[in-house]
């Protein structure tokens, strides 16, 4: 059985992993997203980085405001 630990440990993998290849490709899902939205390829970017940006909040342990994870608490952490 996987703990909870071991769980969130592979997640936060898959996190950064998702991370390096939208940075490794980012000018290709540019490209993608004024070929196939319409977008402008400044407006392809920033979307992209936003993208990214929210994958960097997901790699991140919550954390209260003591500084300790509230993993007892909210078991989904």
């Amino acid at each position: 059985m996987i703990r909870d630990s071991q769980r969130r440990s592979k997640n936060k993998f898959s996190f950064f992993r998702l991370e390096q290849l939208l940075e490794t490709h980012q000018k290709e899902l540019a490209e993608v997203l004024v070929r196939e939205h319409e977008k402008t390829l400044a407006e392809a970017n920033d979307e992209l980085r936003r993208g990214i940006e929210n994958v960097e909040v997901a790699c991140w342990d919550p954390v209260d405001d003591t500084g300790r994870s509230p993993t007892r608490c909210c078991p989904r952490y």
